[in-house]
């Protein structure tokens, strides 16, 4: 929730942080409501931008590769070692992206536990 992408994802592969929106943005709301003008847009193409979340326009760039490469290269340092991996409030809304490769990677690397914390969908895999 960090970042914004543009819905264009084909023109623009940029992303934008969203802390700076935010400081321009607030001021401007006024009874609730923020003027469609001022919504963000790609600088590459005009494109409104969305939240960088999975979903149909997701962009997998280079800052996603370079954060999967890190988690993977936490994973490969800390081979045999205790490993805690804690969910927070993802849901089931994609399980595939986050819960369900926590379930298989808890299930198969050793000295590995799992904490699911989430009010409303607190479910964890059986076989861990």
């Amino acid at each position: 929730m960090g970042f914004l992408q543009s819905t264009n994802t084909a023109a623009d592969k940029n992303l934008y942080p969203l802390a700076p929106f935010l400081k321009e943005l607030l001021p401007k709301i006024k009874d609730n409501k923020l003027d469609r003008k001022y919504f963000p847009k790609s600088k590459v193409d005009g494109s409104p931008l969305t939240n960088w979340i999975r979903g149909p326009q997701f962009l997998e760039d280079e800052r996603y590769n370079y954060e999967y490469q890190k988690i993977n290269k936490f994973l490969v340092k800390h081979k045999g070692e205790i490993l805690l991996f804690l969910e927070m409030g993802v849901g089931r809304i994609t399980p595939m992206f986050i819960q369900e490769p926590f379930w298989a990677m808890t299930q198969y690397i050793k000295n590995s536990f799992y904490i699911n914390i989430n009010p409303k969908d607190a479910t964890t895999n059986p076989a861990i």
